[in-house]
């Protein structure tokens, strides 16, 4: 198995991994010996997704807050979409009563 992690550029010991972003697929590389961090976008972390999914992660991303934890974001975001999704089933339905009264009156 290869090793990933790089080598740090100031004095070639070995980096260790902080963190890591799994909505910006950016990871954070530290030096224990010199205390240099290092951020990698490298092409081997991005996922590439269906636009589908790239649209959910747009949508996450516009709703993101860094302040927050990871976790909370996305709980937020569940409850903005379930909030959305409750209203067009509910503007639905209203429009299909509004074409069934509509109808009855014709008919008379």
């Amino acid at each position: 198995m290869t090793d990933k992690t790089p080598k740090c550029p100031k004095c070639g010991h070995k980096m260790l991994e902080i963190t890591s972003d799994p909505i910006f697929r950016k990871i954070e590389y530290f030096c224990p010996v010199c205390k240099m961090k290092k951020i990698s976008e490298d092409q081997k972390h991005k996922i590439i997704y269906s636009s589908k999914e790239k649209m959910i992660m747009e949508e996450i991303q516009k709703h993101f807050d860094p302040k927050v934890s990871l976790k909370t974001n996305h709980q937020i975001f569940n409850r903005k979409s379930k909030i959305k999704l409750s209203y067009s089933k509910y503007e639905k339905n209203i429009n299909e009563q509004v074409k069934k009264l509509e109808e009855k009156i014709r008919k008379k």
